[in-house]
């Protein structure tokens, strides 16, 4: 049931803890808005000089009114403003300024990060890390359980950050006061409010008069045109070609009711989330539609409540609304002095700000949220032991330096990609960051919840391979054997003039695959050492030549032995003076008057058959001539 004002009623304040000091209560001005902070106005009275009135800041205060019929409304806040503002009528003035206690979070700035954790979960896991357990959950949808993957609150305070996520996510609270406390609702549909109770009827005033039944006597209605339609669009890299548009629509009757209002990014990565915030978008602007505003002394009227208006001449206002906002004053009877036991009330008043009871509330989406100014750089985290963390897509993981947390590991960030200077399907060039190198980070849209690894910077920890200044002509690349170090793979350039080098190092092996041709040209000279191993030369298929125009061919096997071997095929040998064989003393030697052979001894055998034809002469001389 709604609570009476008949009979003014009386009124009381108490401060907890007490901070020994004597305040009485003069007058209240208490402003309620849905998802947002209210603000308590408090005058009190003192007969005598109040001490420190920094012994009040952080009190919490409670106002009681006790109606004429025994029921009690009560106001509780938290302390956060003392003013003194001088003497009146023999007392000392003070106004206290009472706020809720979600309204301290906006006395707390941070950096941090949250992983995996839907909107919900991170607004009430702030709540509870900064001691604020006085909360209950009506919620009826799920548009604040998307999950989200990486969510950063960067440089705004804890209230913003979480009233942001609730603009976003369809969430929104209002409060409702006990002796000694308050609570905090969490709401996002209709059906998470209850009525005052019975129907409240508007009365026409004259004058200043005031009836004694809880009424309504001011009632403005406040049409606008809005659009009818949200459109969002997002990008998922893990699916490139899925089309992510969403659409919510609420088009109105009158023209230009289905105006369109598109956004990107939404930001979400299926159509089923940003179908969620599309309709949290567009309830967002719907419920702005139709605001009706009146003045009443119904002391249950308060915002998240709900009231059926009665008895209005126009008919079509009869009916049940959700109040968004309130502004309620009420005081002492005039003249009255709370410090001599006169605390009845004169006059307790409303300004109502409503919607139709069955329209969705939805936060204006005003609450900024954080544009990263620029790049940022971070150092490559991830598990432990490990010197390269990295998935499927060669992301990673980075650790901020305004991250406060001690987390160090593949825990530090979200999975982060890595800018490529060139990316295409099976094609494109690939490195890695590893742990402990210092990446430089850059923001998608400029969200903090969307970083991008742009590149690698040295550090005086991470320093460059060649000393600088001293080889500011040097670039190139060069890598580090894993696990462990103590190798490397490198393609360095030295531009220094008439020192200009290529150098190429391979730790390990060193293959070079040619599909056509290859064709490499000396100006000068060659040189190629194998130190411990093989060499093997391959033509599978075709011919092999080697020229040389002018100077000497020369082939030295110190150790070992020579064989040519053609399995089919002949082998010519050809020269323009002499082609000599030699072993020792021995030797065959073939030259333009003829083929000579010396040796120690020279045997000739025929396994079938031996002719010998000397054309015009042969000569046989020995001391011995021997034919069998």
């Amino acid at each position: 049931m709604s609570e009476s004002s008949g009979g003014g009623g009386e009124i009381t304040l108490k401060v907890s803890p007490d901070p020994g000091m004597t305040l009485n209560f003069s007058g209240m001005t208490l402003t309620e808005e849905l998802g947002r902070p209210f603000d308590a106005q408090l005058d009190i009275t003192s007969d005598t000089r109040s001490g420190d009135l920094s012994k009040l800041l952080g009190c919490t205060a409670t106002v009681t009114i006790r109606n004429s019929d025994g029921s009690k409304r009560y106001f509780n806040g938290v302390i956060v403003r003392a003013i003194y503002s001088g003497m009146a009528a023999g007392a000392y003035r003070y106004r206290l300024e009472l706020r809720p206690s979600i309204w301290l979070l906006s006395r707390r700035r941070d950096c941090q990060i949250f992983q995996n954790k839907s909107a919900w979960d991170i607004i009430t896991g702030v709540l509870r890390t900064e001691g604020l357990t006085d909360f209950q959950d009506k919620r009826q949808s799920q548009s604040g359980d998307i999950q989200l993957e990486y969510c950063v609150q960067f440089e705004e305070t804890l209230l913003d950050f979480v009233t942001r996520l609730m603009e976003k996510y369809g969430i929104y609270y209002y409060t409702t006061h006990q002796d000694g406390r308050h609570i905090i609702t969490f709401a996002d549909d209709p059906n998470s409010h209850t009525s005052v109770g019975k129907a409240i009827p508007y009365r026409f005033q004259q004058g200043d008069v005031r009836q004694l039944e809880d009424y309504v006597w001011e009632w403005s209605a406040d049409l606008l045109l809005q659009p009818g339609k949200v459109a969002l669009r997002d990008y998922n890299f893990e699916t490139p070609a899925a089309d992510l548009t969403t659409q919510s629509l609420q088009p109105a009757s009158h023209p230009h009711g289905d105006a369109e209002m598109y956004d990107y990014p939404g930001p979400y990565g299926n159509t089923g989330d940003g179908q969620k915030l599309a309709t949290v978008r567009m309830q967002s602007l719907a419920a702005q539609r139709e605001i009706v505003r009146g003045t009443t002394n119904a002391r249950g009227v308060t915002a998240g409540s709900k009231f059926t208006l009665s008895e209005n001449p126009d008919t079509s206002q009869n009916r049940e609304y959700l109040v968004i906002a309130t502004t309620t004053s009420f005081a002492l009877q005039e003249g009255r002095a709370a410090s001599r036991g006169d605390t009845r009330l004169d006059q307790y008043v409303s300004s109502v700000t409503a919607i139709p009871g069955d329209t969705p509330f939805r936060l204006p989406q005003i609450t900024p949220w954080p544009r990263m100014r620029g790049p940022q750089t971070a150092k490559v985290a991830g598990e432990a032991g490990q010197e390269i963390t990295t998935d499927k897509y060669a992301r990673i993981k980075v650790k901020f330096p305004w991250d406060r947390t001690a987390v160090q590991d593949e825990n530090a960030s979200c999975w982060i990609r890595v800018s490529q200077p060139w990316a295409g399907t099976g094609f494109g060039a690939m490195v890695i960051p590893r742990i402990g190198q210092e990446v430089v980070v850059d923001f998608l849209d400029g969200s903090p919840d969307r970083p991008i690894v742009t590149g690698c910077v040295y550090n005086a920890s991470n320093t460059n391979a060649d000393a600088m200044p001293g080889n500011k002509t040097r670039s190139g690349f060069r890598t580090n054997s894993s696990p462990g170090g103590g190798g490397y793979n490198e393609l360095r350039f030295e531009d220094k003039k008439g020192e200009e080098e290529v150098y190429l190092q391979a730790q390990y092996d060193f293959n070079v695959k040619v599909l056509n041709n290859h064709t490499t040209k000396v100006t000068k000279d060659r040189t190629t050492t194998i130190e411990q191993g093989n060499e093997s030369l391959t033509v599978s298929q075709g011919n092999r030549s080697v020229t040389v125009s002018q100077g000497n061919d020369s082939h030295t096997v110190s150790t070992g032995n020579h064989t040519l071997s053609i399995d089919a095929g002949s082998s010519t040998i050809s020269a323009a003076q002499s082609i000599t064989l030699k072993v020792g003393g021995n030797s065959i030697v073939i030259d333009t008057s003829g083929v000579t052979i010396n040796g120690t001894k020279i045997g000739l055998t025929a396994s079938a058959s031996m002719s010998a034809n000397g054309g015009t002469s042969m000569t046989l001389q020995a001391a011995a001539i021997s034919i069998n």
